[in-house]
């Protein structure tokens, strides 16, 4: 939503460059993952997203991120796979790849704080309600494609599951 909104809002862009703060996250949030769904987010991702990726930053990585990344691989492309930068938590190597006036204060950056840019986005989201129900006009309904209509598992395949009875060792 908030991407259709920018576009809306400022036009066509040359690419996107995603930072994801793994500040807090633990082992046992793999366990709460669904496959199906981060299937699905990596789908609209490499093909649905109208933007390119160009990066993807994972700050403050835990240790087991090559062990998320291996359950993660299947789903993505080589140029996917290719753009994601992983910054060790305490590692400063994120300061040569994005500037830090642009990270959250919370996250050690020079931007806002967490809280303040979430209660301004939200508030963004209520402000443009009219626009996000006009755009809801706009989408594609499966159902009432002629023919046999596409089925997520032609999609995505029969993955299932989630990793709440993962081993690694």
């Amino acid at each position: 939503m908030l991407l259709d909104l920018y576009q809306y809002e400022y036009g066509a862009c040359s690419g996107l460059s995603i930072v994801i703060n793994f500040q807090g996250v633990t082992l046992s949030h793999l366990g709460k993952l669904e496959i199906v769904v981060v299937q699905q987010f990596l789908y609209y991702l490499q093909e649905a997203m109208f933007l390119k990726i160009k990066e993807v930053h994972l700050m403050n990585a835990p240790s087991f991120t090559d062990k998320l990344m291996l359950f993660l691989k299947p789903f993505m492309k080589k140029e996917l796979l290719e753009s994601i930068r992983i910054h060790q938590k305490g590692s400063s190597t994120i300061e040569s790849c994005v500037p830090i006036a642009s990270l959250p204060k919370d996250a050690g950056g020079q931007y806002k704080s967490y809280k303040e840019i979430k209660d301004e986005t939200l508030a963004k989201l209520r402000d443009n309600e009219e626009f996000f129900f006009n755009e809801n006009k706009k989408r594609v309904t499966e159902s009432l494609r002629p023919g046999k209509g596409l089925d997520m598992s032609e999609i995505f395949g029969s993955v299932q599951g989630s990793f709440k009875k993962l081993d690694i060792d």
